[in-house]
């Protein structure tokens, strides 16, 4: 999904980037929370964009998972500093849930199949569970979060629920959704139990897809 500065600027709309991570991770102890930035080509790639559309925060909007589970007595700080001085919306997490989530069926399952490495994969239900349950919450929160001219652009396999259930809640809205993964061919894809292949995907137009693929194999091909 290509996105314009005058797109970026039209009505006063902002770009909302949904990730997994936020580009910076919060850490605390007794006495103090500390923001640091987070290593990885997303945070560095996306921020260069979203400075280069303005100087203003209020311009775009980041949401995404702060790193690490927060106390509750501490996430009305951690919201307010990283809204301030990062333009950053966090989710809070629990430590429970994003280990089944993040730990269990991103690493577990998605990572490796995606990377032809199935044998490493391992199926738990507690972790389709848990992917469920955080692409719902990251949507209850964009939902509220959406104004009319704004542009959702939500990022990786991580959040492949999120595109289809923020659409039902948000049916004007303009959403985009980039895999930063290889695409899985036929074969691996169908390793995926059909639960999961079904949700995941139900949204996929495989005619597009094709014709995508076969116009970037036709772009390789006509290199000089």
């Amino acid at each position: 999904m290509k996105i314009t500065k005058q797109e970026a600027y039209d009505n006063e709309s902002r770009i909302i980037i949904v990730s997994n991570r936020l580009p910076f991770t919060v850490t605390q102890d007794e006495s103090s929370i500390k923001f640091q930035p987070a290593a990885g080509g997303l945070p560095t790639s996306l921020n260069s964009y979203l400075q280069s559309l303005s100087s203003d925060k209020k311009s775009s909007l980041w949401v995404g998972w702060p790193g690490s589970a927060i106390a509750k007595k501490d996430q009305g700080k951690v919201f307010k500093k990283s809204l301030k001085e990062n333009g950053a919306h966090p989710i809070f997490i629990s430590e429970k849930l994003i280990n089944d989530f993040y730990f269990g069926f991103c690493n577990q399952i998605l990572w490796p199949l995606f990377h032809n490495f199935n044998s490493y994969c391992v199926y738990k239900k507690r972790f389709w569970e848990a992917y469920k349950k955080v692409n719902q919450k990251f949507c209850n929160e964009l939902s509220k979060l959406i104004k009319p001219n704004d542009i959702v652009f939500i990022q990786d396999y991580h959040l492949m629920l999120l595109p289809k259930l923020l659409r039902e809640r948000c049916p004007d809205a303009k959403i985009g959704f980039f895999l930063h993964t290889p695409f899985p061919s036929v074969e691996v894809f169908q390793l995926l139990p059909k639960e999961y292949r079904h949700v995941c995907f139900s949204e996929i137009d495989p005619s597009h897809y094709s014709r995508c693929a076969s116009g970037a194999f036709q772009c390789r091909a006509n290199r000089p």
